[in-house]
């Protein structure tokens, strides 16, 4: 996925951001979701 080393070393910074944002979804989903969710983690 990532290619270049430059380009991926240049967008770290958007990277750790985006993965921080999905975490939060994903811990808002599983909060949500309740018992479902405690299976999920």
């Amino acid at each position: 996925m990532f290619g270049e080393g430059g380009s991926q070393a240049r967008s770290v910074p958007a990277t750790k951001l985006l993965l921080k944002s999905i975490l939060q979804k994903l811990r808002f989903m599983v909060f949500k979701s309740g018992r479902h969710g405690e299976a999920f983690l």
